[in-house]
């Protein structure tokens, strides 16, 4: 089955944090994933409501989008100093679904990892200094997939959409995933099963199932969602 898969946002930089920023709490809600490694110092963080990961330095943490985090960050304690690389994706299936909401992503990456997925940080920041905005667009992306392929290698559905039959909904929702992509469509469910030759029972059922809410609730996410990458991409708005 076709996924379609498309990078929304993509963000990568390197961070600096100073002796006087050891203990400093971060704590907020992105509506993108994030892959962030300390090479130099360390990550303590709390995802949602799991229990604090403390990292050792050269360990990356993995956040999955529209999930609560805290994030203490540690200086190491010779340089007194922390050095951070990141990447933020915003990644969606057939322009409606994010990527976050069908996979349960590793928690971190161990150190030996984090070296195999340094050449994306690396070609991902190369790609952007291209002249060429077609070339560095395509770069960019590329750098994003090889590490979105990266990290599912490591991922796992989740437990309700195990194996094959996450992709035997998702396939038989699909048109009505097609239609909520729609600005204008009005989310009835009678419309949606429809369209998806279900009963309206049958449809709120398996659509409740593979995504853990209503069609209306998913709808709103989904909307907040846009709103927010682009408020994201253009905080002057």
């Amino acid at each position: 089955m076709n996924y379609e898969l498309k990078i929304e946002f993509l963000e990568t930089g390197d961070l600096f944090f100073s002796e006087q920023d050891d203990g400093y709490v971060h704590r907020k809600t992105v509506p993108f994933l994030i892959v962030a490694e300390a090479y130099e110092g360390h990550y303590e963080i709390t995802v949602g409501t799991r229990k604090e990961l403390v990292l050792s330095e050269g360990e990356a943490f993995v956040a999955p989008s529209n999930t609560l985090l805290s994030i203490r960050h540690r200086v190491n304690p010779v340089s007194r100093r922390m050095k951070v690389r990141f990447m933020h994706i915003r990644a969606t299936v057939w322009n409606c679904t994010d990527l976050c909401d069908l996979i349960e992503l590793p928690e971190k990456l161990s150190a030996a990892e984090c070296r195999t997925a340094l050449r994306f940080f690396r070609s991902c920041r190369k790609a952007g200094m291209e002249p060429d905005p077609l070339l560095r667009e395509t770069g960019e992306s590329a750098a994003a997939m090889n590490m979105l392929a990266f990290l599912l290698k490591r991922s796992e559905p989740h437990p309700q959409n195990e194996g094959t039959l996450l992709q035997e909904n998702l396939k038989k929702l699909r048109p009505a995933l097609d239609a909520m992509a729609a600005p204008e469509h009005s989310f009835r469910i009678p419309e949606l099963a429809k369209r998806c030759a279900m009963s309206r029972a049958g449809f709120y059922r398996l659509f409740a199932h593979t995504f853990e809410c209503s069609p209306a609730e998913y709808a709103l996410k989904q909307r907040i969602r846009k709103s927010a990458m682009l408020f994201q991409q253009n905080p002057g708005r």
